[in-house]
């Protein structure tokens, strides 16, 4: 964490900056002396939805992530099912994911990673969840094309 002091009217502010944050949420400050809240700006997500049946598991379907043609570059997933959202992280061709949404145009996953090492997905979903929720657990998520995705098991 990086601190700066900076003086305004003769009295002493101190700020903080995140360098962590700072790159990737903009500039962020905080007011020590005068004891403002400080919140960093919000990213617009569209957070994946598991569960919702009774009979089935919370996620129903395990994909595998596709190469694109000519690459081995690792796949993009996105904040929202949207070309121009945010990017949230890299899966590499190969890898295995959590499908758990599909959006009603059938272009977009919702999809749950992780990046073991032994290809295991240990998100919590494989069991069922009675009620339709956001997953909160501890795989990342978020949004890839449907061309980037091939069904492996459901």
């Amino acid at each position: 964490m990086l601190i700066g002091n900076e003086y305004n009217d003769g009295r002493l502010s101190r700020f903080f900056f995140s360098s962590n944050l700072l790159g990737r949420c903009g500039f962020l400050a905080c007011s020590v002396l005068s004891l403002q809240a400080c919140t960093p700006p919000t990213l617009n997500v569209t957070l994946v939805q598991i569960g919702g049946e009774e009979e089935f598991d919370a996620c129903p379907g395990v994909g595998r992530m596709a190469a694109l043609p000519g690459s081995d570059a690792p796949l993009e997933v996105r904040a929202r099912p949207e070309f121009d959202a945010p990017v949230t992280g890299y899966v590499d061709p190969g890898a295995f994911v959590w499908m758990c949404e599909l959006t009603d145009d059938r272009a977009w996953h919702g999809v749950l990673y992780s990046h073991r090492e032994d290809d295991r997905i240990p998100c919590e979903v494989s069991s069922p969840i009675a009620e339709r929720q956001d997953y909160s657990g501890p795989c990342q998520q978020g949004w890839v094309p449907d061309e980037t995705i091939v069904l492996f098991a459901d």
